[in-house]
């Protein structure tokens, strides 16, 4: 049937201008689809990019923040140890000059 059809177009004259003119629109009308889904598309991806770009921001401000808290945190705990170092030293040195002077005391008598 399909085919009866064709050549039913085909003897008419001027049915070849007319189909030429219909497919024509009907690209134009396409055309004008696809630019819009492409237009959209176009737009949405822009916005989830916006979107990770801020997010990214946000989490590595939230990172930064983070660690240089630690940091903050690692010198308040490293300067106790110093101070817990220092004393520990003292000690160690005011038991050393105690005990030598016990043995000095010791050999002198």
């Amino acid at each position: 049937m399909p085919e009866e059809k064709v050549l039913e177009v085909k003897e008419q004259p001027g049915a070849f201008f007319y189909l030429a003119n219909r497919i024509d629109g009907v690209e134009q009308k396409l055309s004008a689809k696809i630019e819009a889904v492409e237009q959209k598309l176009s737009a949405k991806i822009e916005a989830v990019e916006d979107n990770l770009r801020r997010e990214f921001k946000e989490e590595f401000s939230k990172l930064k923040t983070e660690q240089m808290s630690s940091r903050q945190e690692l010198k308040e705990e490293i300067g106790k140890l110093d101070e817990k170092i220092d004393t520990l030293r003292y000690w160690v040195i005011g038991i050393l000059v105690v005990g030598f002077g016990g043995v000095i005391a010791a050999i002198k008598l």
